[in-house]
């Protein structure tokens, strides 16, 4: 018996596949080969029992095997037919090999392997790489926070229990931005922040002092956006009174973005 042959036995005897006479012809023949050739077929039979964990946890039927036996049989007996079949004349047939080469088998197993492990490995990948996406996120708001902040007293502005914020609320639903006034006694100024303004430059956005009717009473500050998130210090203003933020309008005029409520007098 052929190394190879010897090689696809050993895999079939691995995995209980070989009926009583084909182990014995087979345990005949491993007895028979030399040291080096036995070695080989023992190290491939340990290699490819080991690969167990690629199948199913199910058992397999009693006649599995004759009915796998019979359907190869009878693909062989088919492969065969069609050889004769256009076969030249004058040309003997060619017969089918009745055995798979053990490379090719090992190549397939292998293959199998290695998708297997890619799948697990790419899933993996996605998930952390979400989650570093979102903590890259995290990082770069915090990041454009403390890049905007030249006070020393960060840790007031979002710890201290004296520190008053005020929100601004839209007053066109198309408007995506948002805006808040934080204010301390302990501070000279305050800080307003802002996030999504639309992109203008120039100081094209107002911080206003208005009136009941709307109408601006004075200004406050004046600002432009990036689009992202934005802070800047702004002069404290009243209790009392009620701010607005003003930015450019239709037809080039400035209109009211954003209206904040008088803070409650303590």
């Amino acid at each position: 018996m052929k190394t190879y042959e010897l090689i696809e036995m050993s895999l079939l005897d691995a995995y209980g596949l070989l009926d009583d006479q084909e182990r014995e012809t087979f345990e005949r023949a491993f007895a028979a080969a030399a040291p080096a050739v036995q070695a080989q077929v023992r190290r491939e039979q340990t290699r490819f029992a080991s690969m167990d964990m690629l199948l199913p946890d199910v058992n397999a039927p009693i006649d599995l095997r004759a009915r796998v036996l019979e359907r190869v049989r009878k693909a062989i007996a088919a492969q065969d037919q069609g050889a004769v079949r256009h076969a030249a004349p004058g040309v003997p047939a060619i017969t089918g090999s009745r055995r798979v080469s053990a490379v090719w088998r090992a190549g397939a197993l292998a293959c199998a392997a290695a998708a297997v492990v890619f799948a697990v490995t790419t899933i993996d990948m996605r998930v952390k790489y979400d989650q570093l996406a979102s903590a890259i996120q995290n990082d770069r708001l915090l990041a454009e926070l403390l890049a905007g902040s030249d006070r020393s007293d960060l840790r007031d502005l979002l710890f201290d229990a004296k520190t008053e914020r005020v929100v601004f609320s839209s007053t066109d639903p198309a408007l995506a931005g948002e805006a808040s006034l934080w204010t301390n006694p302990d501070w000279d100024d305050s800080r307003l922040f802002y996030l999504n303004l639309p992109r203008q430059t120039g100081n094209a956005y107002k911080l206003a002092l208005i009136d009941d009717a709307g109408n601006i009473v004075s200004v406050v500050a004046e600002f432009d956006s990036s689009g992202g998130l934005m802070t800047r210090t702004i002069p404290s203003t009243g209790a009392a009174q009620k701010l607005a933020i003003v930015g450019p309008g239709a037809a080039g005029s400035e209109t009211t973005l954003m209206v904040a409520k008088p803070r409650p007098k303590a």
